[in-house]
């Protein structure tokens, strides 16, 4: 969080400057006093000049972090007033007056403005002029998402470091413009009044404008209230991507302590077709809990896009862990996932592909992935990965099998397979995604490959000595 503007202003080197002028000015006066006394006056005189400048080198030693707004500070000229007094020198003199005159004003003045400024009032004026300002201004960026990294969001997000009330009349502006940048301005703040965040989860819920739905969202990725988090968990079925994307960002980066409340409205989410092709809900930093993955997994296992989505995003999180801080005992649980033929399809075939895209997955596991119980991507897989080393009957085998399927997709990831590592021409450029499925390139090639696995399977059983010929 950033430090609030006046804050920072009280803590610059003028504000050490001018609380070491305050430590000083009782010496100073406490010496000036002793030069026009005499006898037992004088000496009391620099003898508290000398006293109150090791006392003003003490407390500037302990100087606070904000000097000014220390009660510290008003110390030295307090007993340098009673010190004075207690001299008891002439109150007819000028210089006198003077002296007893600065070290009751400047205390004064000082603890007064301390006053002022720890009721919060500057800056709260401050922001309801940024506000005001931020209302009446006319030139702004074509693209309403740019509003949030304009210059004025930080600016008022200092302003209203310590209060936000100033700012939340103009949540209800007809600009969204300016419900922009006030949105951004309150960004994941931590301290909220009573009912504050209630008018921004209402934005977030009713506003006609994605962003500002967006920024409402994300503006209140701090709360703590459960019937709060509850609320904004429906949100991840917004209507526009761009809300639903800030809604995981609010909720996910805390979902140690979330999970159990927004649970029910991720199942819903995951499993509402309206966002299939939206991808797995990606946790901005951190990861998963042990909660949140036996969840997952478990909705894995559901037909549709429940099953589908929860896949995607238990990929996504683990694709993440492997490459934060690779862990020996998860990436043999993960092999264990992929070997285990309980396991849902979908998810042994994406963890395959993880664990194959990083160089995890062992030979004895390729081998096993070879099986005829496997599904076949799987088998694909293993086969592509057993070809990678060396030449593989074995391999080779599979893909006659997987191509004599009546299935055009795996036909064509099989015709891949065999003019890349088996150099067999079917018609196909390498390098480039496979042909659409319907089209007249994708029905020539599944003829091919159907034609050479029976040619293929043909000659090997006719000839098992020669059944190399086909590399």
């Amino acid at each position: 969080m950033l430090r609030s503007s006046r804050e920072t202003s009280w803590h610059s080197p003028a504000a050490l400057l001018f609380f070491l002028l305050v430590l000083l000015l009782p010496v100073a006066l406490l010496f000036l006093g002793g030069l026009t006394a005499a006898g037992n006056m004088r000496t009391w005189l620099w003898g508290g000049a000398a006293a109150h400048l090791v006392l003003g080198g003490l407390l500037f030693r302990m100087v606070p972090h904000r000097p000014l707004m220390s009660p510290l500070a008003l110390l030295p000229c307090i007993t340098g007033l009673i010190w004075h007094w207690l001299a008891r020198p002439d109150f007819q003199e000028p210089f006198t007056c003077l002296a007893q005159g600065l070290l009751l004003l400047v205390p004064s003045s000082l603890f007064a403005v301390q006053t002022v400024l720890g009721t919060g009032a500057p800056a709260l004026r401050h922001a309801q002029a940024l506000a005001k300002r931020l209302a009446g201004r006319t030139d702004w960026p074509e693209d309403l998402n740019a509003c949030r990294l304009l210059p004025e969001v930080r600016e008022l997000r200092e302003a209203i470091f310590e209060e936000a009330a100033p700012v939340l009349p103009f949540l209800q502006h007809r600009s969204p413009q300016v419900r922009v940048v006030v949105l951004s301005a309150l960004e994941f703040r931590k301290t909220w009044r009573l009912g504050q965040p209630d008018l921004v989860l209402c934005l977030a819920q009713t506003d006609p404008e994605p962003i500002v739905r967006a920024a409402a969202l994300l503006a209140l990725g701090s709360v703590h209230q459960r019937m709060l988090i509850e609320a904004m968990a429906e949100c991840l079925r917004d209507p526009a991507p761009e809300a639903r994307r800030a809604a995981a960002e609010a909720l996910f980066w805390d979902n140690d302590r979330r999970w159990i409340w927004i649970r029910h409205a991720v199942h819903q989410a995951l499993g509402d077709p309206r966002f299939g092709k939206d991808g797995p809900l990606t946790v901005a930093t951190g990861s998963f809990n042990q909660q949140a993955v036996a969840d997952l997994t478990a909705w894995a296992t559901e037909n549709g896009i429940l099953g589908v989505r929860a896949t995607q995003t238990l990929v996504d999180h683990y694709s993440r862990q492997l490459a934060e801080h690779p862990d020996p005992m998860q990436v043999a649980q993960l092999r264990d996932q992929v070997a285990n033929s309980r396991a849902p399809a979908v998810l042994r075939v994406e963890l395959a592909q993880l664990l194959h895209g990083r160089g995890l997955l062992t030979e004895s596991l390729q081998e096993q992935m070879l099986h005829p119980s496997n599904p076949s991507p799987l088998r694909l897989l293993a086969v592509e990965a057993l070809l990678q080393q060396r030449k593989n009957e074995q391999a080779v085998g599979v893909l006659r099998d997987v191509a004599r399927q009546p299935n055009r997709e795996l036909a064509l990831t099989a015709a891949v397979l065999v003019q890349k590592y088996l150099h067999v021409d079917l018609g196909l450029e390498l390098g480039v995604p496979p042909p659409p499925l319907h089209s007249r390139q994708a029905a020539e090639v599944t003829h091919r490959i159907i034609q050479w696995a029976q040619t293929s399977a043909a000659t090997s059983s006719k000839a098992p000595t020669k059944a190399g010929m086909e590399w």
